[in-house]
């Protein structure tokens, strides 16, 4: 049997910004460039370098089983096929699906966080399902019937997740590492919009900030900001489709910059984000963006909201 090449992450994702909506099932496989644990993307865990995740996975599983040689192995180099099958293993002599789910999220979290334009990636999927569409019956879901198949016209999924052969691990673990970069961002943001809030320099900088004019000079100010926007724009954030988003939800100005806290907490997760996404592009105005959403403390309690659906789970479909 045979099928028709599956497209890349980064195709889905420029096709799906081109047409305006983002698609409710990520699929990708075991040799996908960003989440491919076989990818040639190297890392650093804090003490050496790996040439992959699967690598990185590997030597732990070693070092676990108090291999040195096997870690020696690992560590000098080795091809996909001999790392999978040392992590394929460990999988059928224990079914330890958990170790190694916790060791590849390390390993993935490590190199997101090293490498944020690839970390911005994935959290560019925002809440949508991320299935490894492959037929390893650890990393995917096994079942090579299922592949190109698993999704109907309007990209809901064709079966259930509990009836794939596979495991989907590789769905899985990049799931939890997507919910924790979203969780560091928030979190910066948030300390960034409250540091603002109770500051008064600061506060009376953004407050009085100009587009048109020179601003006085505030390095310190300026530097926070560069980071927060900076982390922003790698989210995906400010690059949403917010404005298809907002009219389908029928969502006006006015109610936007209002953000009651009742009112945020019943909005779907894509136009809580497309609201977010506003208030940095409205009007393409930076002076916009610097008193009526930080200065005036619009902003943040968005970021709570995201916060509060993450750790609660509700941001799932």
């Amino acid at each position: 049997m045979t099928f028709e090449r599956k497209k890349t992450y980064n195709e889905q994702i420029s096709e799906c910004y081109h047409d305006g909506v983002l698609p409710r099932i990520f699929t990708f496989d075991c040799d996908d460039e960003v989440f491919g644990p076989f990818s040639e993307t190297y890392f650093s865990d804090g003490v050496m370098r790996f040439a992959s995740v699967a690598a990185y996975t590997a030597a732990r599983l070693a070092l676990a089983e108090d291999d040195a040689a096997l870690y020696e192995r690992v560590i000098a180099g080795m091809n996909h096929e001999t790392l999978q099958s040392i992590i394929q293993k460990v999988y059928d002599e224990s079914e330890e699906t958990a170790a190694i789910s916790r060791i590849m999220t390390d390993g993935y979290l490590a190199l997101f966080r090293e490498d944020s334009e690839l970390g911005g990636k994935l959290m560019s999927t925002r809440n949508r399902v991320l299935i490894c569409e492959d037929e390893d019956i650890l990393f995917g879901i096994g079942d090579v019937e299922n592949v190109g198949k698993i999704t109907d016209s309007e990209g809901e999924l064709r079966v259930s997740p509990d009836d794939f052969e596979g495991e989907n691990i590789l769905g899985a673990v990049l799931t939890d590492v997507r919910k924790r970069l979203w969780l560091d961002y928030i979190e910066r943001s948030e300390r960034f919009l409250s540091r603002v809030l109770n500051d008064d320099n600061m506060l009376k900088w953004c407050r009085s900030y100009s587009f048109v004019v020179e601003n006085p000079a505030y390095p310190e100010m300026e530097a926070a900001l560069n980071v927060f926007l900076r982390d922003t724009h790698r989210s995906g954030v400010s690059s949403t489709d917010y404005a298809r988003v907002l009219s389908d939800a029928q969502i006006d100005e006015e109610s936007i910059w209002r953000g009651s806290p009742g009112w945020l907490r019943h909005l779907d997760y894509d136009v809580l984000l497309a609201c977010i996404a506003f208030q940095f592009r409205a009007r393409h105005s930076m002076g916009t963006l610097m008193d009526s959403a930080i200065g005036r403390g619009t902003l943040l309690p968005y970021f709570a909201e995201l916060r509060f659906r993450l750790l609660s789970e509700t941001f799932l479909l």
